[in-house]
């Protein structure tokens, strides 16, 4: 499988990655807001990018949010209000 997203080509040969390719291109269809987790290096923005280019949102700002930096207490507030 080959993407092309925000000036980068990704080659992707994993049965795994496809999976999560198509289950990304299935979420920025859709007006849902999204929760990536993982751990640190694991791709996560790459991905929150790749839905965010999809998407019809994809002529508005990409807002990336580092969770670990916001106290636990405060990230529900922080995130949704």
């Amino acid at each position: 499988m080959r993407l092309q997203f925000h000036q980068r080509v990704l080659i992707i040969a994993d049965t795994a990655m496809k999976q999560c390719v198509e289950l990304a291109e299935r979420a920025a269809q859709t007006d849902a807001s999204v929760l990536l987790v993982g751990e640190s290096g694991s791709g996560k923005e790459l991905v929150a990018r790749y839905i965010h280019e999809k998407s019809q949102r994809h002529e508005r700002p990409f807002i990336s949010v580092n969770c670990a930096a916001i106290p636990e207490g405060l990230m529900e507030a922080e995130l949704f209000g």
